[in-house]
């Protein structure tokens, strides 16, 4: 008995330490796994870090751009009628890891056979240190596939967006342009980045169509003319809205980095320019305003006029006495400035500060030039800039305080967006409706009897005025050189349109008897334009306007006919 029992209690211990035994190999073998599970975890993280995180972890510098799975897609712009003219695509940009690339320049050669690269620069690409290189920005889809299957290892995509612009060159100055990572830096791009980037269509007020026909007529001129450039613009004049701008030389908003300074130079908002005697314009309607003036007052231009030690002449000298509105009809700089000097500095100071020319022009672009004013404004200063010489101002701030003028004297403000974000000066009377009427008589009269002729447009009844001026280069006048103008009007029964169109040195030909001043070279343009444009903006020729006007007469009369014939036979017994 005792030995069974001794037995048992044997086996009882053999038993309780087996199962000790079993217990520690069982927390051992744990404590195993979990340090195997661990070290797997750790490698499958380092790996990962390697080949996702370990790129896009580069500084953007370095890569050259984000990633466009984060980017949100940038909006449309568009014209006032829903064409397109400016959209982001997603487009495939090739990167390298150096690392990877057993034979850089095998792989620089192949890459320059599909790619507009220079061989060379990309094997120095591929042999800087790093893990990742940019080698080629959007390529095409052809572009991509062949790389593809040249299949050289460390070569890889990375999709992203890019700003196309279906119109090319034709509004590279008022949509601007982006960088690589579609972020605006002029333009409209750059005044509404905020509102593209967030994915908000911007709908323009301007007119493909117009902006087609301005460009044309305007590129044949400077051609013509063998000018430095030139500038136009087409507003609405009582609401202001842009239809159409240009600006010459442009250029492709693609590649603006391959453009001359020059090119990408807005000459309409952020060139400032003496304009000559447009701005007659101005100080003749200033005068009538005040009161100093009347329409029938004479001024004696009979000889050139000596203030101190300057000079005052006209160009094509009458040599005789004139009237207000003669002056302006033969655009007489003598008669001009008696005009404002009977005026007085202060009244025509104010005046020109009413119509916005102290100031930057409001309008939703960033390129804004501030005008070139006198500092100190003397008395002589008055004379001359009644004829605009030693003022410089922007074509828009032209345009704009000119659309006052025939606006029975109201200011509109410029824009060219439905709803400008851009603070902007209130609306002003700068004219009552009564001087408003004389000018448009004046500026309608120069069309068809003064300076302004060839600007006459069949159909249209045009008024406008035009604007010679000696160019300013680095604060000195350069011999020979003129900025040559004309402000354009129409219909002038009704006017709905201004059109401002500059020559940047144009050179007289022929033709226009040596001749380059505005009234030759500017004003055909304008008038080219207004034939052509004006259909699109909603205003016939007066005989096709007259026609459909009898057509409709004709109708109603008919309609009305029937109506009292119908009356008379329901009315019978």
């Amino acid at each position: 008995m005792e030995h069974g029992t001794s037995e048992k209690q044997s086996y009882a211990a053999l038993d309780g330490a087996h199962h000790a035994f079993l217990q520690q190999a069982h927390l051992r073998m744990a404590m195993v796994t979990c340090v195997l599970m661990l070290g797997f975890v750790a490698i499958a993280w380092r790996l990962t870090s390697l080949s996702l995180i370990g790129v896009h972890s580069l500084p953007a510098v370095l890569q050259g751009g984000t990633h466009a799975g984060a980017q949100m897609r940038r909006a449309e712009i568009l014209d006032r009628n829903g064409e397109v003219l400016a959209t982001t695509l997603a487009m495939a940009s090739l990167y390298a890891d150096p690392s990877l690339v057993p034979n850089p320049e095998e792989v620089a050669r192949d890459l320059a056979g599909i790619l507009p690269v220079d061989p060379a620069a990309i094997e120095r690409l591929l042999t800087r240190p790093g893990r990742f290189v940019w080698l080629y920005r959007h390529l095409t889809p052809q572009q991509q596939q062949a790389v593809n299957d040249l299949g050289h290892p460390g070569l890889d995509f990375r999709r992203e967006y890019r700003r196309i612009y279906p119109q090319g060159a034709l509004f590279s100055h008022i949509l601007g342009y982006t960088d690589h990572d579609t972020h605006g830096i002029s333009g409209l791009e750059k005044q509404y980045d905020a509102l593209l980037s967030g994915g908000t269509p911007l709908k323009t007020v301007l007119d493909m169509r117009v902006q087609n026909i301005l460009r044309r007529e305007l590129a044949d001129a400077v051609t013509y003319f063998n000018a430095a450039g030139g500038n136009g613009i087409v507003m609405q004049i009582d609401s202001g809205e842009i239809r159409a701008m240009v600006s010459l030389p442009d250029f492709d908003p693609h590649h603006p980095a391959r453009a001359e300074d020059a090119a990408r130079f807005n000459r309409n908002t952020a060139g400032v320019f003496e304009m000559g005697s447009t701005f007659k314009i101005f100080s003749i309607a200033a005068a009538l305003e005040r009161g100093a003036v009347t329409p029938e007052d004479i001024f004696d231009a009979t000889h050139p006029l000596q203030r101190g030690r300057f000079r005052i002449h006209d160009f094509h000298p009458r040599r005789r006495k004139m009237t207000v509105g003669e002056i302006f009809l033969h655009s007489s700089n003598i008669g001009t400035a008696l005009i404002a000097e009977k005026l007085g500095t202060e009244e025509l100071r104010e005046f020109y500060r009413k119509s916005g020319f102290l100031t930057r022009a409001a309008i939703d672009l960033p390129e804004r030039a501030a005008p070139l004013v006198p500092r100190p404004w003397r008395e002589i200063n008055t004379l001359t800039a009644s004829y605009g010489h030693g003022m410089a101002v922007t074509p828009l701030h032209v345009a704009v305080a000119a659309a006052g003028i025939v606006n029975d004297g109201m200011m509109p403000k410029a824009s060219l967006t439905p709803q400008p974000r851009l603070p902007q000066r209130a609306t002003e009377r700068i004219v009552s409706p009564h001087i408003s009427a004389i000018m448009r008589e004046f500026m309608e009269e120069t069309t068809q009897s003064g300076t302004g002729r060839n600007a006459a447009a069949e159909g249209y009844r045009v008024g406008g005025k035009t604007g010679t001026a000696e160019k300013v280069v680095d604060g000195r006048y350069k011999k020979g050189a003129v900025y040559s103008s004309f402000v354009g009007f129409f219909p002038m029964d009704n006017p709905q349109y201004v059109v401002v169109v500059s020559l940047d040195e144009p050179k007289g030909r022929p033709e226009t008897h040596g001749y380059a001043t505005g009234g030759w070279t500017a004003a055909p343009v304008v008038g080219k334009v207004i034939a052509q444009a004006a259909p699109f903006l909603g205003i016939l020729p007066a005989h096709e306007a007259g026609e459909q006007q009898l057509y409709g007469s004709l109708s109603r009369y008919v309609a009305a006919q029937r109506f009292t014939h119908y009356a008379a036979d329901t009315t019978q017994p």
